[in-house]
Parts: C-alpha cells; structure tokens; sequence
C-alpha cells in the first residue's frame, strides 16, 4: 500500500514544472532566464528530496523526478561550459518533459492518509 503524495509535494512538482516551462519560455531573455533557472533548480531538487525522503515505496516518481533534476542541471552546465546551443536546448526540453510526467505521476493513485485528531493538532502547536 503507497501513501498519496500530499498537497505540498503535488505543489512543489507542479512548481518546478512550471519553473522549467518559463525558464525555456524566457531562453533569450539573460537575467529573467537565469533567475528563473536558479529557482526552478532548487524545486527540482525539492521534489526530488521527497520523493526519496517520504515516497521511496513509489520508485517512478523518484526516477522522474530525478532525471528532470539531471536533465535541468545538464542543460545549465552546458551553457556555462560553452557547449552548442542545440546541446542545451535539447536538454532543456527534455527536463520539462520529465518534470511533466514527474508532475503526473505526483498527482496519480496512493491511499490517503487519514487525517489526525483535533487534539493531535493543538498538540502540535503547544
């Protein structure tokens, strides 16, 4: 039995997809493109975190998740490392490829988790 990814990994997934989205959407546009790449690179590695951390049983989403990650750091080396400008397109889109099904597969089966009891919550915060 998986447990369902909750809302802030579903979040952070849906982020960093979106993250990737923009920084090819804003591929000439120098500092917008590198800020949004810096960010998008630490929700990638957010989700890749946990996936490993607190969904190991769900092996798909952590391979995903951990090739966008690659794919999206690959495409930023490229670029620093003065590579073809195919070379970091190319991995580019394949990073916002695996972040989608990164991103769908963070959205799919799982049993919820059943909620705690009120007096769990203000426990909590004591």
């Amino acid at each position: 039995m998986t447990a369902r990814p909750g809302p802030w990994l579903r979040l952070t997934a849906l982020a960093g997809t979106v993250g990737v989205a923009v920084v090819v959407a804003t591929g000439a546009w120098g500092l917008a493109h590198d800020v949004a790449a810096h960010v998008t690179l630490a929700l990638l590695a957010a989700t890749v975190l946990a996936a490993r951390l607190a969904h190991a049983d769900r092996p798909k989403l952590l391979v995903t998740a951990g090739a966008s990650f690659l794919l999206f750091s690959g495409a930023g080396l490229a670029a620093l490392a003065g590579a073809p400008a195919w070379l970091h397109v190319t991995l580019g889109a394949a990073a916002l490829a695996a972040a989608a099904v990164a991103t769908a597969i963070s959205f799919r089966g799982g049993t919820p988790v059943p909620a705690g009891s009120w007096r769990d919550y203000l426990t909590l915060t004591k």
